[in-house]
Formats: C-alpha cells, sequence, structure tokens
C-alpha cells in the first residue's frame, strides 16, 4: 500500500526572502558588523519578530569575524602611544570578538590580569553609513502605509540610540563605575573593577572576568560537560536563580541596571556568581517608574489579573487610535492561556510566563497603546534574563524567586517610609489637614444630611481618563473613611466609658488616613 507524504506547509514571504531564521542569520552576517548588531538587537526582542528567529539571531554574539592583531596594534598605538611599557604582556588572539569591537586578555606589571577591549576600525564611519540606510528604509515602510505591530521609526530610533551606546567606550566606563560601586561586595553578581588611565574613547581596560561565559553553557547539550561544570562548583539552579535576582535587584534596588545581558556578556563564574561585562548599555529608573513597575511585576508573579490590567493602564501610553476594550479582551485571552497552562510546561524554550509577557505587550501594541521607551530596555532585559535562566535550568521557579525578591523590596520601602526623615516631610500637609479637617467634615455632613451631596460616576474607554477617575474615587472613599473615623472620636462617651487602647486605635487610623488623603491628593495633581 502506497503512502503519500503531506506536502510541505507553503512558505512565508520571509521564509522565501531570506531562508528562515538560519538564512536570516547568514544574511546579517554578509551585510557586516551594523548589521550584525542590528541582529542581536532583535534577538532581544521577542515582542517583534517571531521566537524562532530570537532563538538563532542569539547564534550571532559568537559569530564575528576577527580583527587582524596588526590592526589591533596599530590602533593601541594611536590611543596609548607608550602601551608596551603599560602591559607587561597582550594575547594576539582576541578572548571575545564582537560585531562592533573585540577584547583582548592582557597583564599589567604588577602581574595584575586585565582586558582590553578594542573597538573595530572605522566602525563609527561604518555605523553612520549604515545608519543613514536604515533611516531611509523606515520612511519607506512608512510611506508605504503597511501595518506594522511597531512603528518603524520607533524601531530606527530605538536602534540608533542602542548603536551610538555601544561606540562610545567613555559612556561605557562611567556606567561600569557607577554600577560597580551600587553592587559593592555582592554575594551573587560581580562588577569587574576599571582603569581609567588606561581607556581611551576607542579602547578600555578592565579587570578581566574568570569564567564560563553563558553562551558557552547555553550550547553546549553534552552531559559530561554539565558533570564538568558541576564538579567546577557551578550549579545550573543557582546560577538561574542568581541571575533571575542579581537582574531584579539592578532594576529596583540600584535603579540602574545592565540593559544587554546577551549569554555572551554574563559569565559563570565558580562560586555561581553573576560575571558582567560590556557596560555600553544601561538605563535608570526613577522613583515613579520603579514603583509603578513593582507593583505590576508583583501582580505578575502573583497571577493576580485584575491587578496586573490595573497596573498597565498605569503604565502604557493612549493614543488618539487606542482601543481600551479590544486590549481588555486581548488581555483577558493572553491571560486565559497563560493561567491555563502548567508553570513548568515550556513552549519552544520559553516558559508560560514568557510567553504571556510577549503576548501582552504585542496585544498592547495591536491596540495602539504605546510602552513607554525607558520600559522598553526593562522588559526586554527581564524577557533575556528569564529565558537564559530557563535554558540553563527549566526546573526553576521564576514566579516564586522574582515574587520573594518584590515582596523584600517592598517591605524595606515601608520601613523607610517609617524612618522620622520621611516622616517629617509629612508633617505640614498633616497639621494642615488637621486643621482643616473638621470644617470640611462638617461641609460634608451638612451636604449629606440636605441631600445635596452628589457622586458622579462615568465609564469611559480612554485609559488616562479612566484612571483619574480611579483615583478620584479611592480619594472620595478614603475622605468618607476618615469622616466616620472622626465621628467615633467625637462622641463624649468614647472618651468617657472606652478603654484608652480603643482611642489609641481609633486615633491612629485617622493618622494614617489623613496620611493616605494626602498622598492621593499629590499623585491626582
Amino acid at each position: 500500500m502506497e503512502t503519500t507524504e503531506k506536502p510541505d506547509p507553503p512558505k512565508t514571504i520571509i521564509q522565501r526572502l531570506v531562508g528562515g531564521p538560519r538564512g536570516f542569520r547568514r544574511l546579517l552576517v554578509r551585510l557586516g558588523p551594523t548589521y550584525v548588531k542590528v541582529g542581536q538587537f532583535l534577538a532581544l526582542r521577542p515582542d517583534l519578530i517571531p521566537q524562532e528567529y530570537t532563538d538563532e539571531l542569539l547564534e550571532l554574539f559568537d559569530d564575528v569575524e576577527v580583527v587582524l592583531w596588526s590592526d589591533v596594534q596599530k590602533i593601541l598605538h594611536r590611543e596609548l602611544p607608550d602601551f608596551e611599557e603599560k602591559f607587561e604582556f597582550i594575547d594576539p588572539h582576541p578572548v571575545a570578538s564582537g560585531s562592533l569591537a573585540q577584547v583582548h586578555r592582557a597583564v599589567l606589571p604588577g602581574g595584575r590580569q586585565v582586558a582590553i577591549k578594542v573597538l573595530r576600525p572605522n566602525i563609527r564611519e561604518r555605523v553612520e553609513t549604515d545608519l543613514r540606510r536604515a533611516r531611509t528604509f523606515a520612511k519607506i515602510l512608512r510611506l508605504a502605509h503597511i501595518t506594522f505591530v511597531v512603528d518603524p521609526k520607533e524601531v530606527f530610533e530605538e536602534l540608533s540610540a542602542w548603536l551610538h551606546q555601544e561606540i562610545d567606550l567613555e559612556t561605557e566606563l562611567n556606567n561600569l563605575i557607577q554600577l560597580r560601586e551600587l553592587a559593592g561586595e555582592s554575594e551573587i553578581e560581580f562588577i569587574p573593577d576599571s582603569f581609567p588611565e588606561l581607556s581611551t574613547s576607542r579602547i578600555l581596560t578592565t579587570e578581566f572576568v574568570q569564567g564560563n561565559r553563558f553562551s558557552t553553557i547555553l550550547t553546549d547539550r553534552n552531559v559530561e560537560i554539565g558533570i564538568r561544570e558541576h564538579e567546577r562548583g557551578i550549579d545550573l539552579g543557582v546560577l538561574a536563580e542568581n541571575l533571575i535576582q542579581a537582574t531584579l535587584r539592578q532594576m529596583f534596588e540600584y535603579q540602574f541596571f545592565h540593559a544587554d545581558i546577551h549569554p555572551g556578556n554574563i559569565i559563570a563564574m565558580p562560586d555561581n556568581k553573576i560575571g558582567y561585562v560590556d557596560f555600553g548599555l544601561c538605563e535608570y529608573l526613577d522613583d515613579n517608574i520603579r514603583h509603578k513597575q513593582i507593583q505590576y511585576l508583583s501582580a505578575v508573579y502573583e497571577g493576580d489579573v485584575s491587578r496586573i490590567f490595573r497596573a498597565l493602564l498605569e503604565i502604557l501610553v493612549p493614543t488618539d487610535d487606542s482601543d481600551a476594550r479590544a486590549f481588555r479582551s486581548d488581555f483577558n485571552e493572553e491571560c486565559a492561556n497563560w493561567l491555563s497552562r502548567d508553570k513548568n510546561t515550556y513552549v519552544k524554550g520559553r516558559s508560560p510566563m514568557a510567553h504571556w509577557l510577549v503576548g501582552v505587550m504585542t496585544a498592547a501594541r495591536k491596540n495602539h497603546f504605546r510602552i513607554p521607551a525607558r520600559l522598553l530596555a526593562m522588559y526586554r532585559t527581564l524577557l533575556t534574563a528569564e529565558t537564559i535562566a530557563n535554558r540553563l535550568c527549566p526546573r526553576i521557579d521564576i514566579r516564586a524567586v522574582g515574587y520573594d525578591l518584590l515582596l523584600s523590596f517592598q517591605l524595606n520601602d515601608a520601613l523607610r517610609a517609617l524612618q522620622p526623615k520621611a516622616l517629617r516631610q509629612l508633617v505640614p500637609d498633616l497639621i494642615s489637614s488637621g486643621r482643616d479637617s473638621p470644617r470640611h467634615v462638617n461641609q460634608l455632613l451638612s451636604e449629606l444630611s440636605e441631600g445635596k451631596f452628589t457622586l458622579n460616576v462615568e465609564w469611559t474607554d480612554d485609559a488616562r481618563t479612566r484612571r483619574d477617575n480611579d483615583r478620584r474615587t479611592r480619594l472620595l472613599a478614603t475622605a468618607i473613611a476618615s469622616v466616620g473615623v472622626a465621628f467615633l472620636l467625637a462622641i463624649p462617651a468614647l472618651w468617657q466609658d472606652s478603654s484608652p487602647f480603643l482611642r489609641f486605635v481609633l486615633s491612629g487610623m485617622l493618622v494614617s488616613l489623613y496620611i493616605s488623603i494626602i498622598l492621593q491628593w499629590r499623585r491626582l495633581r
């Protein structure tokens, strides 16, 4: 009996043009260093391209042509004319070769091992030329009125900023110094020391980080290699957990984080520390963004769908074309798929939570909600850390690790709010509220007794308006609660017959409500 083979599914336009994920990676390599960097950028953007492409593009980090040692020597002579006297030894064979720079191992006269990062010859001119072509291509795509999940101009601007930071070694030196100072004597992360006197705009000298690059560990599927890594003191489960914790700590404790943690830029050290290299891309989180992101991610790690959606509306920026109803429908569908999966079930190497995070970002873009530029780097870094941690150890419960750490940040914030310095800042407003509250209470009670008090309830699909209305409603509810407590405290019998403890509790409640009113009023303004 003859069997007929099923025909292969029809290829998409992209597959026919570039030959699928592998063909696309090879095409970028042929086009040159800037396009390799474009591929690295896209590898960390699973919200823009399919996962099979992001997985393939991760291989770009170790697939770059090496700069000849004679060319490197010319750059060293130009930047540090007496470099032979400053270094006892420089290995002519690079330990890492990237699309924009390569790294050579060296030894200082005192015996200390260092790494010298050298920009590729003429790379700045090459980047500017390629960016002009990319800018023209982005304009053509916009004029063609082709529908994209994200505006090509927005992608170009982010890519342009990415590349300019990467080729600015003076900025990288400053990023390294700041992150090392913030990390201090961290037990789970290692930020190398720097040597400003041996660094210029084209070369950067840092302490050499001992260990194995994650790119090597992730591509090695041999069981014996895994055993050998364990014998060296590397536990892949602990390493994965430390990566998640170090990433969240940099974001929410230091508020300054390494934003380019691809597998070639992080190193597994013998004591399960995460060693970092290449600090060209680092980002800040201000207090306001930090507060909102802790709320959002806490809800995500806890799986509280209602809180997640409310936190999302605080984060996303609506546009004139935003469709809140369609976004909520897409959001609920993504949540249903996410929560229906087992937390240890991984699809195409990505956990259910990572699938969900990408799905929500894509749904927001599809329904014309804008993700603030400052948050894109944070989400990209979180997704990359989560993906790498999953590939290291699929059994790790990332939600539990993240939730416990964010809870500790929230507790620390609450303790800091009770410190004398923080409380002193609230005293003037608290005294003012205490002085004016009896008059406001009398006015509110008068309106209630005369039937003049009205509460307008309005439904709107506009996210910003709805957010402001929710804040006003919460403010009003808190004010009504404070009136009730103040009314109880005004009863003479309470002071004659009740215990001091009850009066103390009610007084504390009233003070807390007044503080809440002040804080909510500040946010509303």
